[in-house]
């Protein structure tokens, strides 16, 4: 009969046992972060007038959209809502604004890649990302197309 290795048996079940337990998601986390792009996005909305305003708008309703199918995923993880509070964005100029919010959205593509694999929420977390991205990409459009503006208006 073989002789185990005590220590390798011990290694090999504590792999067994930590593969078995649940992946905690920071779901709240990025929930809150995700609230934070949308409700910035909607008042930047409001501030100014025009086609940036109606993408602006545009991009507070997917961010909507995808914070509910994170509260979605909090109902099912922690059978709660969570709510989200009314804090309201600072009145800081437009880039300002779209620097913080690219610098948020930035950290929430790279959270929701990493849960991409997730065996229950994988798929949801990719199409997030998607999401995510694109609107990534708007905010650069938005930034770029505003130093335009302040160029035309200055010279």
């Amino acid at each position: 009969m073989e002789k185990f290795d005590a220590k390798k048996t011990a290694n090999v079940w504590d792999r067994v046992v930590a593969s078995s337990q649940p992946e905690t998601l920071p779901v709240e986390q990025m929930l809150m972060q995700l609230w934070e792009n949308a409700v910035a996005f909607l008042h930047l909305s409001k501030r100014i007038q025009g086609p940036r305003s109606a993408q602006l708008h545009r991009m507070y309703q997917q961010s909507q959209q995808s914070a509910d199918c994170l509260k979605g995923i909090c109902v099912l993880v922690n059978g709660s809502r969570p709510s989200l509070g009314n804090k309201l964005p600072g009145r800081e100029p437009m880039e300002a604004t779209l620097r913080t919010c690219y610098g948020r959205g930035m950290r929430l593509l790279a959270q929701m890649e990493s849960y991409s694999h997730h065996k229950e929420y994988g798929p949801v977390f990719v199409r997030l990302a998607l999401v995510q991205q694109e609107q990534c990409r708007q905010i650069l459009e938005l930034l770029g197309k505003e130093e335009q503006r302040t160029k035309a208006r200055m010279g």
